[in-house]
């Protein structure tokens, strides 16, 4: 033995030199050349081992170990076909070895032939039917062939034959979880993670079930077991990203979708989702620039088109958003939530009859589309096309049950039709909305029945907004008369007032309802307690009086009437609260340079206008667009509902768009010109000058959609007319 050089490592070279030389080795020698083969094999070394497998398949090609140990080799590098050529040699000359084909169905499988894997599998169970590896594959690719059951019953055959294979126990999860069977795919992984705490897969496949589940925490839980095994698991990663948007963790969903995007920086779901959970921060030009991302590895995904589409509309850039939408409709004809978004922002843009196409394609492609029904019934009440709109909103009624929102909307509609008996039924369904209306829980009961109200301490809560406050009241005399007791609940800036209108109610603010009642009634179901019909509304020439102290004061301030006095509203403020709300107000309100056409020299205009952004905007705009010295605000001075009365006591007429202080001169019995939009509110029905709700009421309507000027000019000509015994008024 010579210094420094292993002996046993010199004859084993010389030994693969002359194999590799091609010269003639016993069969003793081509032993000893494969086991070395399977000591590189087993330490690691796969290229030495090749070389050495490859070396006793070139001296005999008979050697079946040898090209099934190459294919070995082939399939732990991936290289599929390879695999399966060679393997294809095995089993050429020993086709009757269970290994063999049991590597050869691995081959396939990786080849994505499972039909074909599935076949090899099953030889090798019919070679060795005690192997539990053919029957856990066998069930993978059962289980990629949709053939669940099968899939499940195989690997229970492999676990029958080793309880502690935690493969076949998370890979049954999977299958169980596809077959909808939730629970039990959440027992069979955490079987898998008893066996192998370290199993990533399994603790990620666990997230996956319980996320199904809608066990939120806990699904996140799993995917952070995941990630800590295995920190460059991008699936994990991004599975986790999901869950932290569902729990409105916007701001680490966006980290955690960062580190998907720094493992694999062309995740283009990732950066799409990213974009998504930026949105829901506000943080818009990031957004968008994480969908343009996106958009960039994926552009044929329609996907984030969409998603982009929304951004950009929530951001107000509704004409981008449609141009958006169009992109993802061209990838996705059949795309029926784009098609119902398009509607969204078609509709911002007062695009209502294009908004109808988009949605009826909605419909179309999901005709079970429950949203798109009832945004086109809304759509469709914008164009006064209402009795499309009551069938529509019927129509998405019946996509789904109990679906409030279509019947509210109907309720609507059906109201402005002016048939109560059915309109008042279906007006109940408000309480059921996602944003319920007049829904208020007491400790008892709630009913719509008057007899239930006979010789009972009844309460009674305001709901809606101000001037259905003040509409509605009108009905509290006739609960009092069958009641023991009324209450009214009511919004803090009416209560001075409907208290003095009420006598015998006992008027209250909102915030001091005490706890003992029969029963409760909210107010705008009062119609329905009393069978309200077009006939039947209970329309007195007044039923609200101003103060007469504050009136007197008023009075004086005012001085001697010189000329006619009208008041003026234009607005009807902007509700934070109530973004539903928001696209309403804007078609109801005006500029105040609108409402300035109606300035006549020899008439004196008193601001009515509260509210905020219409105060500011009033003493920005005033000097700009006002001419002459007739036009007072004392708006400063109106602290609730009882000044203004009293401020409107001492105005001969009252001209406003449909706002509350429209409702208290009209329940006052002054003189009221209301401005209504072209889709006007139900309540003053349809086609009509005048009102069933209010003798003192004259109603002005759009010809058309956001048309203002033939309003003010038709309003201002009226104004002339009406004033001619003061003398000339313009």
């Amino acid at each position: 033995m010579t210094d420094g050089i292993d002996a046993s490592a010199v004859a084993d070279q010389a030994l693969l030199d002359t194999a590799l030389n091609r010269i003639q080795c016993n069969q003793e020698d081509r032993a000893r050349l494969l086991q070395l083969g399977v000591d590189a094999h087993n330490a690691g070394r796969l290229d030495d081992a090749a070389v050495l497998y490859r070396a006793v398949a070139q001296i005999d090609p008979g050697n079946a170990d040898a090209w099934r140990l190459l294919g070995l080799i082939a399939l732990a590098r991936s290289r599929a076909a390879d695999a399966l050529d060679i393997l294809s040699q095995a089993d050429r000359l020993r086709p009757d070895d269970a290994d063999i084909q049991w590597l050869l169905g691995n081959a396939l499988f990786m080849s994505l032939r499972y039909e074909d894997a599935v076949e090899r599998y099953d030889r090798a169970i019919a070679l060795l039917p005690h192997s539990p590896e053919a029957f856990a594959n066998r069930g993978v690719a059962l289980e990629r062939l949709g053939r669940l059951a099968e899939a499940v019953e195989s690997y229970d055959r492999a676990i029958a034959l080793k309880q502690d294979h935690p493969e076949a126990w998370a890979n049954r999860g999977v299958a169980l979880e596809k077959r909808g069977l939730l629970e039990d795919a959440l027992a069979s992984h955490d079987q898998a993670i008893a066996i192998k705490p370290d199993h990533t897969e399994a603790h990620k496949y666990r997230g996956d079930v319980l996320y199904r589940l809608g066990r939120r925490e806990e699904a996140l839980s799993s995917y952070h077991a995941a990630i800590a095994l295995k920190p460059s698991s991008a699936e994990a990663h991004y599975n986790r990203s999901v869950v932290l948007v569902e729990l409105e963790r916007y701001e680490d969903a966006v980290a955690s979708y960062d580190r998907v995007i720094a493992i694999q920086p062309d995740h283009a779901a990732a950066h799409a989702q990213r974009g998504t959970a930026l949105g829901l921060l506000r943080r818009t030009a990031e957004a968008l620039a994480s969908f343009d991302r996106a958009l960039e590895l994926q552009p044929e995904d329609a996907l984030p088109h969409c998603n982009r589409a929304v951004m950009l509309d929530d951001s107000g850039r509704h004409a981008d958003a449609v141009a958006s939408y169009d992109r993802a409709i061209a990838i996705r004809p059949d795309y029926a939530d784009a098609y119902f978004n398009r509607g969204i922002a078609l509709e911002k843009l007062d695009r209502h009859a294009d908004a109808i196409h988009s949605y009826d394609a909605a419909i179309t492609f999901k005709p079970d589309h429950s949203d798109a029904h009832c945004n086109r019934g809304a759509a469709l009440v914008r164009l006064g096309r209402y009795h499309e709109a009551l069938e529509t909103f019927l129509r998405g009624a019946e996509t789904k049950p109990d679906f409030a929102e279509a019947y509210w909307n109907a309720s609507i509609v059906t109201l402005a039709l002016g048939d109560y008996a059915r309109g008042w039924q279906l007006h109940e369904w408000r309480k059921k909305t996602k944003t319920p209306i007049g829904v208020r829980v007491f400790p008892f009961p709630e009913s719509t029945n008057a007899d239930a109200m006979r010789g009972k301490r009844v309460l009674i809560t305001w709901e809606q907004g101000l001037g259905d406050t003040i509409q509605f009241c009108r009905y509290l005399p006739m609960v009092a008369a069958i009641a023991e007791t009324v209450v009214f609940a009511v919004p803090a800036p009416l209560r001075s007032l409907l208290a003095q209108a009420l006598p015998r109610v006992q008027v209250i603010a909102d915030t001091e309802i005490p706890g003992s009642f029969d029963v409760h009634c909210p107010l705008l179901s009062l119609p329905l307690v009393f069978g309200t019909t077009l006939q039947t509304i209970p329309a007195t020439p007044s039923y609200i009086a101003a103060p007469a102290d504050a009136t007197a004061a008023f009075a004086q301030r005012l001085g001697t009437r010189r000329r006619p006095r009208v008041g003026l509203v234009w607005n009807g403020g902007f509700r934070p609260d109530q973004p539903a709300v928001w696209a309403d107000n804007k078609r109801r309100n005006m500029d105040f340079a609108e409402i300035a056409g109606l300035n006549l020299p020899r008439i004196d205009f008193f601001s009515l206008q509260k509210g905020e952004p219409a105060e500011s905007a009033l003493a920005a705009e005033l000097p700009k667009v006002w001419r002459g010295d007739n036009f007072v605000n004392l708006t400063a001075d109106l602290k609730d509902f009882a000044d203004t009365a009293a401020l409107v006591e001492n105005l001969d007429l009252v001209i406003s768009v449909d706002t509350s202080t429209a409702h208290l001169a009209a329940a006052m019995g002054k003189p009221v010109w209301i401005l209504l939009r072209f889709d006007g509110c139900w309540r003053w029905l349809l086609d009509r000058t005048d009102s069933p709700w209010y003798p003192s009421v004259r109603l002005f309507r759009q010809p058309a959609p956001s048309a203002w000027r033939p309003v003010i000019d038709q309003v201002r000509e009226e104004l002339i007319r009406h004033f001619a015994d003061d003398g000339p008024a313009g």
